[in-house]
């Protein structure tokens, strides 16, 4: 049994460190049990972002993220069927996770498979943000041990957007080319380009602003989880305000040339290795 234990560690470790560098980066610090547990949670993210991603039909997408929804439901009554569903059980059952936190996060996928999103209102914008991120962060301050749980998940939700609306911005032309756009129809309308396709919005004179407003909308997320992270015990959230500063920094290296020429801006391993020791000596200090 043992080694089946180590087996499912390594796929899941596997899965986290083939394609989540920042995530990777800032959970590795924590104890093993906690470790353990965010590898398991991001995994499962992993999967059912890639079902939502696929070029499989709407039918065929719907079905396997039902079919995880099932497989949530299962792992809540002892039951699993592989290495990510029992890495799962071991998480929900020492972290007292919560099972609508994992229906968010499918109800979010399936909300992106069903329709192109385009041009959302800030309402819609955020309850995407919460469901595909928000919800990862709500589980995650479980796993951290935060006590005030009604704050936790206030700064869990917070941070969800702030890196959510990061990601937007990074893949924004690749989203672009797909016929989507998350950027909130409130930014968009104050350009006049309601009715410019995405495809052609990055080319548009007026883009920069759009770019410019939605940045500082970001940027006004990241500040609101700051300020709720001042009443959070700073060791217990040491794991995601590294994630934080790693995404911040990602936000600042951005430029709207970066966007238009295509770019898929990284940061170096070096400045992840020097973002990550200040936080650590931050937070010890």
């Amino acid at each position: 049994m043992q080694d089946i234990h180590i087996e499912d560690q390594s796929s899941v470790r596997d899965i986290v460190k083939n394609s989540a560098s920042s995530f990777y980066w800032g959970m590795n610090i924590l104890e093993n049990k906690k470790k353990r547990a965010m590898f398991a949670i991001y995994a499962f993210c992993r999967i059912v972002d890639d079902i939502a991603d696929s070029e499989l039909k709407l039918s065929q997408k719907k079905h396997l993220l039902m079919g995880w929804r099932e497989k949530i439901s299962k792992v809540y009554k002892g039951v699993t069927t592989d290495y990510i569903t029992r890495e799962l059980f071991f998480a929900v059952k020492l972290f007292k996770l919560k099972k609508i936190d994992f229906f968010d996060i499918i109800r979010g996928m399936i909300r992106d498979t069903e329709k192109k999103i385009i041009y959302p209102s800030l309402m819609e914008l955020e309850k995407y943000c919460d469901e595909v991120a928000g919800a990862v962060g709500c589980l995650s301050v479980n796993v951290f041990g935060i006590q005030n749980k009604k704050i936790a998940r206030e700064y869990a939700i917070l941070l969800g957007r702030a890196l959510q609306c990061t990601n937007i911005l990074r893949d924004l032309w690749e989203d672009n080319q797909r016929g989507r756009c998350y950027i909130n129809r409130e930014i968009i309308v104050s350009e006049g380009l309601q009715n410019v396709e995405p495809k052609e919005l990055l080319e548009c004179k007026k883009f920069v602003f759009v770019y410019e407003k939605f940045s500082k909308q970001t940027k006004n997320y990241y500040i609101k989880a700051e300020n709720i992270a001042k009443k959070i015990d700073q060791n217990k959230i040491l794991a995601a305000e590294i994630m934080k500063s790693l995404y911040s920094e990602l936000l600042k290296k951005m430029t709207i040339n970066d966007i238009r020429n295509k770019k898929r801006v990284k940061i170096n391993p070096l400045i992840k290795f020097f973002i990550v020791l200040k936080e650590l000596m931050r937070k010890k200090n």
